[in-house]
């Protein structure tokens, strides 16, 4: 169910990449990719999202709490990549408590 999940996620990003927005502020492009922002509860979900351009890091943990996550984690995603803040999905987690984020490599959708 989880890897399903996933690619439903992660094929509506990529879907997105055929045109230069899929809805109203959510681009994703080759030259900025997209931003994740992702809201994790250990053991229990994660809900990656793509944002709006104009998400800080900040909003995306405020979403993180608001559902309830004790955990949040930033990515980005371009046509050819795919980047977690801390380099994978599991090392860039950190608590909603902490609000210094974590970047992606390159932070080349500019979170």
């Amino acid at each position: 169910m989880k890897k399903q999940l996933m690619g439903l996620i992660l094929g509506g990003v990529v879907f997105g990449f055929s045109s230069t927005a899929f809805a109203d502020g959510l681009t994703c492009n080759d030259e900025t990719g997209c931003k994740l922002c992702s809201a994790i509860a250990p053991g229990n979900f994660r809900d990656t999202i793509t944002t709006a351009e104009t998400w800080s890091t900040e909003t995306c943990r405020a979403y993180a709490r608001s559902i309830g996550a004790s955990n949040w984690q930033l990515a980005c995603m371009n046509k050819d990549s795919f980047t977690w803040g801390g380099g994978s999905a599991a090392t860039g987690q950190q608590s909603v408590f902490i609000p210094i984020p974590i970047y992606p490599p390159g932070d080349t959708c500019g979170w």
